[in-house]
């Protein structure tokens, strides 16, 4: 049974059943999260007005914000927890065709729109439209982001990006004064105050200056750059259009893709990190029957999920993803509607029974040895981990290992090569373990 409720703003409050997928998902993810469910919101059963779904956001209080974009029939649509949706109807709300969103440090929702310009949106005072200003004039804004300051930073399709400060100072960046490219496809503030607006021609970067990263300067894997979140310690995920960077606090990077990693597809649109300080990622459309999703816990720990749930002829694209408060996951998708991936908190519980009481770094196998020889390290909280091997002189040979990685046992192998990918020569070597509450070197022999 389908109940409305007719809010005295002409908004619509509908409650609806939910169809559930949880066998589907209880096969895929168990090893991974356990006892978990896959809900889906779409036109099917009354909770959208749109499929189209264009990006997401959460406010302070929990409450999930869905905008959709199609020209006859997108929407703005609230979430409550107490699993309501209150749909913004035309006359309510100035524009239907919603392209990205963000909330500000005061809880106003800033709306970027396809045609109709900007919006900002308070509860108590209702909209404001900046669609007049001169700077947003015909522009198409893709992406909005607000940083630790509270400046808007608005990107636009082909326009190039506007910082706003919210009342009426204005700052123009384009491929004249700054970017390497005008046609803006993500925009992220980091809790560092960075700002990463993503291109076609890769990253821009705003730390007081412009820096770039492309495929040619730095290892970034693609240059079309969809997507960016960061994680509990501070690293910067890139999604890209051939694979995944991780740039860390010492400006290294991490490449992931599908020769090296358990990715399901290079095509990258969205992510987002989870309760848990987990890495999903939302793919663009890998085949007619696939909406797929990657989840990454460290190491060489993959698990995919695919999220389809409609027989279609289409390609459906993972477009936006976001964690909510109670570590629930919120997948829009451009043509299926919202996909809620419901993790059960006794679950993650359940994986902490049998961990590690402390660090450990243990003794390699074989010694000597020629070519290869392993060991396993412990970990009794997710921590951030480099394990390195050092020749009899101090001098670094290999980075094993560079991660952030959960609490657990791993089984670590060397091949005997270096950095370079080069064998070695016969001597005495060292690996060492480092954390930030934990160091241990031990000595391993190699004989040719």
């Amino acid at each position: 049974m389908l109940m409305l409720r007719i809010n005295s703003n002409g908004g619509i409050f509908r409650r609806m059943p939910m169809r559930k997928l949880t066998f589907l998902f209880l096969i895929l993810i168990t090893p991974l999260i356990g006892s978990s469910e896959i809900i889906f919101y779409d036109t099917e059963n009354g909770s959208l007005i749109s499929d189209y779904v264009k990006c997401a956001a959460i406010d302070k209080i929990g409450n999930k914000w869905i905008g959709t974009e199609n020209t006859d029939y997108g929407s703005l649509n609230r979430f409550t927890d107490d699993s309501a949706w209150y749909v913004f109807t035309p006359g309510v709300m100035p524009s239907t065709q919603i392209t990205s969103m963000a909330f500000d440090t005061s809880g106003n929702l800033w709306i970027g729109t396809l045609t109709a310009g900007l919006y900002k949106y308070n509860p108590d005072s209702g909209w404001q439209s900046f669609a007049a200003d001169t700077n947003l004039t015909g522009v198409n804004i893709s992406s909005i982001a607000v940083d630790s300051d509270n400046q808007i930073w608005i990107g636009t399709f082909g326009a190039g990006l506007r910082r706003f400060d919210g009342d009426s100072t204005w700052i123009k960046y384009t491929a004249l004064n700054g970017l390497n490219d005008d046609r803006i496809i993500s925009i992220f503030a980091d809790n560092a105050n960075c700002v990463w607006v993503g291109t076609y021609n890769g990253i821009n970067l705003w730390n007081g200056s412009w820096q770039y990263y492309d495929s040619l300067n730095s290892p970034l894997p693609g240059n079309t750059v969809r997507a960016f979140a960061e994680d509990r310690s501070g690293n910067i995920w890139i999604g890209t259009n051939a694979g995944a960077a991780r740039l860390d606090q010492s400006a290294d990077w991490t490449i992931y893709d599908t020769g090296n990693s358990g990715l399901a597809s290079n095509q990258i649109s969205a992510i987002t990190v989870d309760s848990s300080g987990y890495i999903w990622f939302g793919h663009r459309g890998t085949s007619q029957q696939e909406i797929m999703v990657s989840q990454y816990r460290g190491g060489i720990s993959w698990q995919t999920v695919n999220l389809d749930h409609i027989p279609s002829v289409l390609y459906v694209v993972i477009t936006c993803a976001v964690t909510d408060h109670t570590g629930n996951l919120w997948f829009g998708t451009s043509g299926e509607g919202v996909v809620l991936v419901k993790i059960d908190p006794t679950a993650v519980a359940d994986e902490n029974k049998n961990l590690p009481a402390g660090y450990t770094l243990g003794p390699n196998y074989p010694n000597p040895f020629n070519p290869g020889t392993s060991f396993e390290f412990s970990l009794p909280v997710r921590s951030a981990v480099t394990i390195t091997i050092y020749d009899i002189l101090g001098r670094k040979i290999r980075t094993l290992l560079n991660d952030n990685r959960p609490a657990g046992v791993y089984r670590m192998q060397w091949d005997g090569l270096n950095d370079y990918g080069r064998p070695v020569s016969t001597g005495i070597y060292f690996y060492r373990m480092a954390t930030l509450q934990f160091a241990e070197t031990r000595k391993m022999l190699l004989i040719k």
